[in-house]
């Protein structure tokens, strides 16, 4: 990933099921500098050259001065899908600068995503800007996954 010289604070990976996910997220700590944020999903396409790619990764790194990065991660959200948005949201706390946006990515089996959202604005409020989607499968019930540079837990690995 690269972003011209400047300092990257995140790299965003989105990859289908159908690659090896979890090598993948394992090896790509290795590849950016230890302060860089990595965070990303499963998909069940990519938008690439030329259209969908259903077998592959799309990466994006972003940074440069005045842009921060904070993460949060929410466990058990199928369970507790409002109190995960409000979670997420949490990582606004602590930021000043000027510009804020909340990147939000849930998981797309757990349903009632206006609730993950609806918990996000609870925290973040109305004016701070919501973007992000859910993670996506290969069109099956058991293979989206997340990560946020946390090792893959060993009962959720695909």
């Amino acid at each position: 990933m690269t972003t011209r010289g400047r300092r990257r604070r995140t790299g965003r990976v989105f990859c289908s099921t159908g690659y090896q996910v979890p090598e993948l997220f394992d090896a790509l700590p290795a590849q950016v500098p230890a302060a860089t944020v990595i965070v990303g999903c499963t998909t069940s396409g990519q938008l690439a050259d030329g259209g969908v790619d259903r077998v592959g990764v799309a990466m994006a790194a972003w940074g440069g001065d005045g842009f921060d990065v904070r993460t949060e991660v929410s466990r058990t959200a199928s369970t507790r899908v409002r109190e995960a948005g409000a979670d997420a949201a949490a990582a606004l706390a602590g930021l000043e600068g000027e510009h804020q946006a909340l990147l939000l990515i849930g998981d797309g089996l757990t349903g009632n995503q206006h609730e993950f959202v609806g918990g996000a604005f609870s925290v973040a409020g109305a004016s701070v800007p919501l973007v992000g989607g859910c993670a996506g499968s290969d069109y099956s019930t058991a293979a989206a996954r997340g990560t946020c540079q946390v090792p893959w837990p060993e009962d959720r690995r695909p």
